[in-house]
């Protein structure tokens, strides 16, 4: 079983400038870009890149290349490298909660 005690997250952000010694970022939910240069490991993204961001010892680090521009990066991926258990298949979801005359339709979503 793996330590998930001192995991930190993965954000997902835009590049919105690649300048000397790294990119500058516009991270998702927030209302404006960062104005800091972040470091890059592996390929420089392009600008309009969504990048993979760690939190590495009080600043952020980007994963490499981004989806959308130069490559490198598909959020799927993160997924797909990660150790986090998800579901896969068929399902359907079941609501609860429905009453005084609410009514939901329920269709089938399948994952890959």
């Amino acid at each position: 079983m793996m330590n998930t005690q001192n995991l930190q997250p993965i954000y997902i952000a835009t590049v919105t400038e690649v300048v000397e010694g790294g990119v500058k970022l516009h991270f998702r939910g927030e209302l404006a870009p960062r104005t800091k240069v972040y470091s890059v490991i592996g390929a420089t993204p392009s600008v309009n890149d969504r990048v993979a961001v760690a939190a590495v010892s009080g600043t952020y680090v980007v994963l490499g290349g981004g989806a959308g521009g130069s490559g490198g990066f598909d959020p799927a991926d993160f997924w797909r490298f990660s150790d986090i258990p998800y579901e896969t298949g068929t399902w359907t979801p079941t609501l609860k909660g429905l009453g005084n005359g609410v009514s939901a339709t329920i269709t089938t979503h399948s994952c890959k």
